[in-house]
């Protein structure tokens, strides 16, 4: 990769090992995590044969939550490591991923 190429994933802001590892180590795992377990929710909950109030906000809530930790990966994971690791390629997939995600948002 020639220096060019640095100074175009560099552009942004940049990242220390603190916030790599944290986001990294730390919150990838954890939306790991909570992929699988909200997972386990949504089917236990939505076998319930009973819609009641207190098993539908559970449902609404778990596939809500789910949401968010599949957003977490690709925008937060993905641009660390495209950043620090200064991967043309990543910074790339990512970029054209959050201009799409952030124009359909604001339709």
């Amino acid at each position: 990769m020639s220096s060019e190429s640095f100074e175009n994933c560099s552009r942004n802001e940049s990242y220390d090992f603190a916030r790599y590892a944290v986001i990294v180590y730390i919150g990838t795992p954890i939306a790991l995590a909570g992929v699988v377990c909200n997972c386990i929710l949504l089917r236990l909950f939505s076998k319930c044969r009973s819609r009641k109030s207190p098993t539908l906000y559970l449902l609404v809530l778990a596939i809500f939550d789910l949401l968010m930790d599949l957003l977490y990966i690709p925008f937060f994971t993905v641009d660390a490591l495209a950043i620090y690791h200064q991967n043309e390629f990543l910074y790339h997939i990512w970029h054209v991923y959050a201009m799409l995600v952030f124009g359909t948002s604001r339709m």
